[in-house]
């Protein structure tokens, strides 16, 4: 009966991602959510998956993956925050992007496909032609909507780039750079297949590649389903929760950045993750009881993040401050320097209570 009540909440849906990305259906990766953060691996893999099941395999349909949504009413929208299936959902959006600005831009492409109305699909699949929106914007944390924007939603200004440049533009901006990967990997399809190949690709992608979509009422539920998930994807941590949390729930936005920068600063000196912090910290709180939940879940309680935040941060600060303290005193301390040579790190979870 809890299972039934629990998973009525839940709807299940296969669908392409023409349909996903039509009517009034628009997507938000919620703050929570890491960047953007696919590399070669990933965009070689997903390329040659659909290539293949293209060209090769000449399969019906591809499944791209589970993608689990927390579905919003908001004014005239049907707005879905992406629980799982960011990376997936961007890395598409930017091959529409480059398909507009790259190729669609071009008349002489365009005079040449067979479905004129192609052009204006990708274009409403990008920003929705009546309300002139764009259906998908990433998380405000530290103005990555604001850059995808700029960078790819408003137009790709590619430039003539040497092999030297590559390393410049990865440096310079993640979504660029597989912005210029996929251009590149559409110029061979085309050398390749021609450009019947290359609309054939478009095609495929838009009414053939399919999403398995899993709908929540909430974004706990949410995050419950994507952790029980096997993907592709970058799974997120308790860091990125307990960030999203605290974020959500501080007044001082900017105050909250620096501190989280501090945070990050600490954990780069002592050469673990953030991660790795709050977990010493949800044991040292749970002491002497195990944990009883997750770690975000454990902090967000123990800490009381929905109510005081600001006192929150200040705790996780001194506990990762008391981390570094012990770090420093290991120079000084025969003892220290013994424990350190331990296969583990709990033992600065002891000292932290001293």
């Amino acid at each position: 009966m809890i299972a039934e009540r629990y998973f009525s909440k839940l709807d299940v849906e296969i669908v392409t991602i023409r349909k996903a990305f039509s009517g009034d259906n628009f997507y938000q990766v919620p703050d929570f959510q890491r960047p953007y953060a696919w590399d070669d691996d990933q965009i070689d893999e997903l390329w040659d998956d659909i290539y293949n099941a293209v060209f090769v395999d000449k399969s019906d349909y591809y499944f791209i993956g589970p993608s689990v949504l927390a579905k919003f009413k908001e004014n005239h929208k049907e707005l879905y925050k992406i629980i799982d299936g960011q990376q997936r959902l961007t890395t598409l959006m930017i091959l529409f992007c480059v398909i507009r600005d790259a190729f669609f831009s071009d008349s002489k492409i365009i005079t040449k496909l067979s479905d004129n109305k192609l052009p204006g699909l990708i274009k409403d699949i990008i920003k929705h032609s009546t309300l002139g929106e764009y259906r998908l914007s990433l998380m405000k944390w530290e103005d990555h909507h604001g850059k995808f924007k700029r960078e790819i939603l408003n137009g790709i200004k590619f430039e003539k780039i040497g092999k030297k440049d590559w390393i410049k533009i990865k440096k310079k901006s993640r979504y660029l750079y597989v912005a210029y990967r996929l251009r590149d990997k559409i110029n061979k399809l085309i050398e390749k297949e021609g450009l019947a190949g290359f609309e054939e690709l478009i095609k495929y992608i838009l009414h053939r590649v399919l999403i398995v979509t899993i709908y929540t009422l909430s974004e706990n539920e949410g995050i419950t389903i994507f952790q029980t998930l096997n993907t592709r994807g970058l799974d997120l941590t308790a860091a990125d929760l307990v960030k999203a949390n605290i974020y959500d729930n501080m007044q001082d936005k900017k105050l909250f950045i620096s501190q989280w920068q501090e945070l990050e600063g600490i954990s780069r000196r002592l050469g673990i993750s953030v991660t790795d912090i709050l977990t010493y910290l949800a044991y040292y709180l749970s002491a002497p009881d195990a944990l009883k939940k997750t770690v975000d879940q454990e902090l967000v309680k123990r800490l009381d993040i929905n109510k005081n935040a600001d006192k929150a941060m200040d705790k996780i600060i001194q506990f990762a401050g008391v981390l570094e303290s012990l770090e420093d005193l290991k120079i000084k301390s025969h003892i220290l320097i013994s424990l350190s040579y331990l296969p583990h790190y709990w033992w600065k979870i002891i000292l932290s209570c001293c």
